[in-house]
């Protein structure tokens, strides 16, 4: 007999993106199948999987750029793709992927992955991008706020207020390649401890109250500082100092590098230009900012 082609048949095929997996729903009781929120450039989209040891593994791993084999159904334009393989790309790394909207503030996420990637040194900018990786990290740093009242309250404030400490010492031209560098990095970083020191709202927690945000950061990054430190050592002590954000003068009479009082001054003036913004001149820390000068004020003056 004569096979006859059906017009409207789709020929299953396999699929491979480049991407990373953020989540896992819960799997169907009739189908065993679950569904995998992945996300490749920026762009968040889901597929079918059958919940299996590599996969729980992948899930609990830092977010590391993957190499997704998917497979298209009959049905591709009814059914989602079921993923099969998801090994780790090594030429590309988990934030390039992740999904521009995981922040509430249109392009933060933008913004921060920009500054990453200016970091020249390479140890330097890899260790960056580890900590970014880190889960605990993604699922509280894009979304929660900086502080319950002071500044950058609301959801998606505690990145807007590192984008913009970052992207001012960015833009500092007096300091060197390398130290522009080491700017960045601790900018970028000089408030992710306060992921791990407050309550969902926002009350310190027991960590918090105990050791404050920067020394549970530092403490928290330990893993990805001993890797930095292998690769370049002074890098990691640097890196050290300006997360512990203690700037006073040491014991042994030496000072720790002025980058750290750098860091804090973008940080008070990302402060300060926030709550000016936002804030009433009734607040109980009101924020003064000087007028600009008026030549027909200056008219006036007598000389």
């Amino acid at each position: 007999a004569m096979l006859h082609r059906d017009e409207n048949f789709v020929p299953p095929h396999t699929d491979w993106r480049t991407g990373i997996l953020l989540s896992c729903s819960e799997s169907d009781e009739n189908t065993g199948l679950c569904v995998v929120r992945c996300a490749e450039a920026g762009v968040a989209f889901d597929t079918l999987a059958t919940p299996t040891t590599w996969l729980r593994e992948a899930l609990q791993s830092p977010l590391q750029a993957r190499f997704l084999q998917l497979f298209q159904s009959v049905h591709a334009t009814t059914q989602l793709p079921f993923l099969t393989a998801a090994n780790i790309a090594t030429w590309s790394d988990g934030l390039t992927h992740l999904p521009v909207d995981i922040c509430p503030v249109n392009g933060v996420v933008a913004a921060i992955r920009r500054l990453v990637g200016e970091i020249r040194t390479e140890p330097l900018r890899v260790f960056v991008t580890h900590a970014f990786e880190r889960r605990d990290v993604t699922g509280a740093f894009w979304t929660m706020s900086a502080s319950a009242r002071y500044h950058h309250t609301g959801a998606g404030g505690l990145a807007l207020h590192t984008s913009e400490v970052a992207q001012d010492i960015a833009g500092q031209t007096s300091l060197r390649d390398l130290e522009r560098d080491l700017g960045i990095a601790g900018a970028l970083l000089h408030d992710i401890g306060k992921i791990w020191s407050y309550t969902p709202d926002m009350f310190l927690n027991a960590a918090g109250l105990a050791m404050g945000h920067e020394l549970l950061g530092l403490s928290r990054l330990e893993s990805e500082l001993g890797a930095l430190e292998q690769a370049w050592p002074d890098g990691a002590y640097t890196m050290r100092a300006l997360l512990s954000g203690q700037s006073r003068m040491r014991d042994n009479r030496t000072m720790p590098t002025s980058l750290l009082a750098r860091i804090k001054a973008c940080d008070q003036r990302s402060c300060e230009q926030y709550r000016a913004t936002h804030f009433a001149k009734h607040t109980h820390k009101p924020v003064w900012v000087p007028q600009p000068w008026e030549d027909d004020f200056a008219m006036d003056m007598p000389y």
